[in-house]
């Protein structure tokens, strides 16, 4: 859950904007304990991005661009963290977000930015949907 939120989110990804996200579903604690409970390994990362990666592995694609792109899509600079644990944690999800998001654009035909908007949209909709019953109310 926290890799999506960190895709679908266009803040700042914290615990405190999951939790509210999910209207309380998983708590702000629930998410920070996540995050400061074990540390991630790149085995770990391996194992979850492994058929992703055999996908789009023949895809010419430098690191630093890639580190750019998880920059940009993936949150990678917007986490508050301050915690070296849970630092770490958070590249780990931002960087398993980027396979997950690339899994995307692979199986949708589309490219990031597409996928993204697509996301905004449909948030800036519900949104107005809801502001559309508070005025009601």
């Amino acid at each position: 859950m926290y890799t999506d939120f960190l895709i679908a989110t266009c803040g700042q990804a914290t615990a405190t904007g999951l939790a509210e996200a999910l209207d309380q579903e998983i708590s702000h604690d629930q998410v920070t304990r996540f995050l400061s409970v074990r540390e991630y390994t790149s085995q770990d990362l391996w194992l979850n991005v492994k058929k992703s990666a055999r996908k789009i592995e023949s895809q010419d694609v430098s690191i630093s661009v890639a580190f750019e792109w998880v920059k940009s899509n993936a949150s990678l600079a917007k986490s508050p963290t301050r915690r070296v644990m849970t630092q770490n944690n958070h590249v780990f999800m931002s960087i398993y977000a980027l396979f997950k998001l690339e899994s995307l654009k692979i199986k949708h035909k589309a490219n990031h930015v597409a996928l993204r908007a697509k996301l905004f949209i449909k948030a800036t909709q519900q949104a107005l949907a809801e502001l559309k019953n508070l005025r009601a109310a």
